[in-house]
């Protein structure tokens, strides 16, 4: 009976050895997962974060790329412009230059008749500096509405990609009045059929420049309001859906 007792106990004490081990193996086991899980998710995270650093580098650098490219591009219109303007003023000069001669002519009736064409020749250039002077005025009214609405977070690249192809426009517009200006005011002789074609040719390229320097800039105005109303529409989109959300909320917990 002693024996059968004290096999039986061998027997119980064996088998919550095994339970305990058993019981300890799986422990282990979930622990391992749990730690393998959280390992994962650390790793996942810090990838993450590592991606998002290197997206983060590189739109940096094209952006100063980018700002790099706007800079040198400026300073070269800028010097372009600064030599047209150049030009321009000394066919002004060499015109106002014209006018004082013809004072000594002995010819006044012929002066007279040089004057006028001088004065013709110069209200036909100032009506071209006065259309580019307000489609740059226009330019510079839509590079101010575009900076505010970039400080806004909106997306304003066709905009600016608009205003670019309207200032190529006047810059070539403006390269042709400086030509047609040249051709003017070399003297105060009537103008032989070869230069008035030049010129009428001229005329009209620098006309169609202009417009389309101002047809970009009315694109660039309508892509900036486009781009306001999705902005809006977006975000009242996005109120509805959390107001909806925040509703269906409270009646669940009703």
């Amino acid at each position: 009976m002693l024996k059968n007792k004290t096999l039986l106990i061998g027997v119980l004490v064996s088998m919550m050895a095994i339970t305990s081990a058993a019981l300890a193996e799986e422990n282990t086991g979930t622990n391992t997962i749990k730690n393998l899980r959280a390992e994962n998710k650390m790793e996942m995270k810090m990838l993450r974060t590592e991606n998002r650093a290197k997206m983060e580098a590189s739109m940096a650098e094209m952006k100063a790329r980018r700002e790099e490219m706007e800079e040198k591009n400026k300073a070269m219109r800028a010097e372009i412009e600064a030599r047209r303007e150049s030009l321009r003023a000394e066919a002004k000069q060499k015109m106002e230059t014209l006018r004082e001669n013809l004072k000594n002519k002995k010819d006044q009736v012929r002066a007279k008749i040089e004057e006028k064409r001088i004065m013709g020749r110069e209200k036909a250039l100032e009506r071209f500096d006065r259309a580019v002077e307000r489609i740059s005025d226009l330019k510079n009214k839509v590079n101010v509405r575009i900076i505010k609405l970039e400080a806004k977070g909106m997306d304003v690249v066709v905009a600016k990609n608009l205003v670019t192809t309207a200032e190529t426009k006047l810059s070539d517009a403006k390269a042709k009045i400086t030509e047609a200006s040249a051709l003017l005011s070399d003297s105060t002789d009537q103008l032989s059929a070869e230069i008035k074609t030049k010129l009428r040719t001229l005329a009209g390229q620098i006309q169609a420049l202009i417009k389309e320097a101002h047809s970009a800039l009315e694109m660039a105005v309508k892509s900036l309001k486009d781009s306001l109303k999705t902005k809006i529409e977006t975000k009242a989109s996005i109120q509805t859906t959390n107001d909806t959300t925040s509703a269906s909320t409270e009646g669940n917990n009703q």
